[in-house]
């Protein structure tokens, strides 16, 4: 209920936010004699789109959206580096967005077996996280260096970046308690394997050693068990869950939280996080109309 509560509200700001920055776009005059109403400014600029498109403009418009818009040329032009930290931002999240966050309407469509625990989608996630932080570590830095003349930032930019860096960080967090969570390998025995003791304990063998997860007491790892276990693992587990060696980012943090997994595992650490990166990514769609975002 929390979740689509806050996310009703996260759609409503955003909503309220562009028909706000679209009224002012169709009221400011811009120059010193008037361009006319709001509703004429609506009926113009709605004529101008549909001339745009059912004319032989529309090919230059493509032309300049691919240019603009998705490669930002006109950035790379200006600066090599500001250019590096929109392209970083832009299609690391973009791209973290429609692959991840919208996995079940987009992803599964061209991956019928997509998972989210199976490589390369663990590496690739990670990838991508890595790439939004460094140009949010570039635009920082920019920031910073910028002679105050030339800095145009309100505090909302600097809330900004931290809300994107706060999404990235959190995820990785969210992945590392996840692959230490002794809670969650529990809930995926029960679901998909069976309670047999003996196996459950061939079972925890394997994923205490290639998986990393926390159990507590420590799981009992003998080369018995470790064979009987593989073997279950193979029949079970893999075709859902590789190993998390390709989770760069989230891995060594995972290695960090080892000594902390017990506590963290019976707080459920995972579901916190959990519910901490979904409020961080809702505050972005909040404020996507009233930042640079």
């Amino acid at each position: 209920m929390t979740f689509e509560i806050s996310l009703y509200l996260a759609l409503a700001a955003c909503l309220a936010g562009l028909l706000w920055r679209a009224y002012q776009w169709f009221s400011i005059d811009i120059g010193p004699e008037p361009t006319g109403s709001v509703g004429q400014r609506v009926l113009a600029a709605g004529s101008g789109l549909l001339g745009g498109i059912f004319s032989r403009r529309l090919l230059g418009s493509m032309l300049a959206l691919v240019k603009d818009v998705l490669l930002q040329l006109h950035l790379l032009k200006a600066h090599p580096l500001k250019w590096a930290m929109h392209i970083l931002i832009f299609w690391g999240f973009l791209l973290l967005l429609l692959g991840h966050a919208f996995d079940d309407e987009v992803t599964v469509h061209f991956f019928p077996d997509y998972a989210s625990t199976l490589n390369p989608f663990f590496f690739l996630r990670n990838l991508l996280g890595v790439l939004v932080l460094t140009g949010v570590i570039i635009a920082l830095i920019r920031r910073l260096n910028l002679p105050p003349q030339r800095r145009v930032t309100a505090a909302a930019d600097h809330l900004v970046l931290a809300i994107v860096a706060g999404i990235i960080l959190s995820g990785f967090l969210l992945e590392a308690s996840q692959i230490v969570s002794e809670p969650l390998f529990d809930e995926m025995v029960a679901d998909y394997h069976g309670d047999d003791p003996e196996e459950v304990a061939a079972l925890k063998a394997v994923w205490a050693r290639d998986y990393h997860v926390v159990f507590d007491p420590p799981a009992a790892v003998t080369d018995e068990l470790l064979t009987t276990g593989s073997d279950l693992n193979e029949e079970s587990c893999v075709a859902c869950h590789s190993r998390p060696t390709a989770a760069f980012a989230s891995l060594p943090l995972a290695w960090v939280l080892k000594r902390a997994a017990p506590t963290l595992n019976r707080i459920r650490a995972d579901v916190w996080l959990w519910h901490l990166h979904y409020l961080l990514c809702f505050a972005g769609l909040a404020l996507l109309p009233f930042t640079k975002l």
